[in-house]
Order: structure tokens, then C-alpha cells, then sequence
């Protein structure tokens, strides 16, 4: 068993690198470990279990919440729900991080205001077009076969009107 304050290379411990490690008690716990140096002092107070402990490490206690939105690449914005919310079966858990569940705001807000869990099938349509946008209002619910013709839809008829004005453009031309 070393001694409080002996040193050691990495290498003579198994361990990668060229740092130095002193033998060091946890604050807390008083269990003993090797702790790297660094700038002359030891690099933690607390051993693993203990720093842990010491701190909220999920949720609205965690010291970087942000009010549990995420924003996609794709425009959508995720949001955080707990375990025991009636919508988990919607959501994805990550069992490699042990995050808290995340679902598409969207299909969340949907769901809620249709009082039952989405199916896989459905397709939670934004209106206006703007992912970010999830009101009720702007929200419609669909399925794989209709969903292109919403979504295509205003595109077309807004294509539709710039065509038939500028027929009408060119009719005052030619009618002269």
C-alpha cells in the first residue's frame, strides 16, 4: 500500500502517458487513489463516486440546463421528457449516455393535444413550413401518403400565381 503523498510516473502504474500521480485520500470519502499532477497539485479533491455525488447531474439541477431544447440540424427542436411522462413510448433513450428521453417537439405537442401516443406512421405536418414553429395552430397531423401533397402543395399554387401574372404581363404586350 503506497503512502499519502508518494509520486509516481504513469508508466509504472500501467497507465499512458508521461504524468506524474500522487497517492492521495478522497475528500469525502477518505478512500485512497492515485490522482494526476497537474501544475504541482493533485487534479481532483474527490475521488469518481464522490464528485458525483456532490453535484446534480441531470435535469433542471445540472449545472448546463437549458431548459431541456435541443436544436436539430434539420430545423426540428428535440425536448426532454422524464421517465415517467404517459408519451416515453414516442421517445428515444440513448442507454450509452443514460440521457433522459428526448422526442420531437412536435409530435410531442400533438400528441398531448390528441390525448394519445403517435403511431410510427404518423406524420406531424408543420403548416407554414417552419420546423421551429410548433404551435397547435401550425401543426397538422397526416400520414405518408398525403403528407407530400401538404407539403408540396403551397409550393406549386405559389408557382401557379407567379405564372399566371406574368401571362397577364405579357397579354398587355401583346394586346397593344
Amino acid at each position: 500500500m503506497p503512502q499519502i503523498r508518494e509520486t509516481r510516473k504513469a508508466s509504472e502504474l500501467g497507465y499512458k502517458g508521461n504524468s506524474q500521480y500522487v497517492w492521495g485520500l478522497c475528500k469525502r470519502c477518505g478512500n485512497g487513489r492515485w490522482v494526476q499532477i497537474v501544475k504541482g497539485k493533485p487534479r481532483w479533491e474527490r475521488c469518481i463516486h464522490c464528485g458525483r455525488k456532490g453535484r446534480a447531474s441531470r435535469g433542471e439541477q445540472h449545472y448546463n440546463w437549458k431548459g431541456g431544447k435541443q436544436k436539430q440540424k434539420g430545423g426540428y427542436v428535440k425536448v426532454s421528457i422524464e421517465h415517467d411522462d404517459q408519451f416515453i413510448d414516442m421517445a428515444s433513450i440513448d442507454p450509452k449516455y443514460r440521457r433522459s428521453p428526448t422526442i420531437l417537439e412536435h409530435r410531442y405537442i400533438m400528441a398531448k393535444h390528441l390525448g394519445r401516443c403517435l403511431t410510427k406512421k404518423e406524420i406531424v405536418h408543420h403548416l407554414n413550413g417552419i420546423r421551429g414553429d410548433n404551435r397547435i395552430e401550425n401543426l397538422a397531423l397526416t400520414d405518408k401518403h398525403n403528407h407530400p401533397k401538404q407539403t408540396l402543395m403551397p409550393i406549386y399554387q405559389k408557382r401557379i400565381s407567379e405564372l399566371e401574372a406574368e401571362v397577364q404581363e405579357l397579354r398587355k404586350f401583346v394586346d397593344r
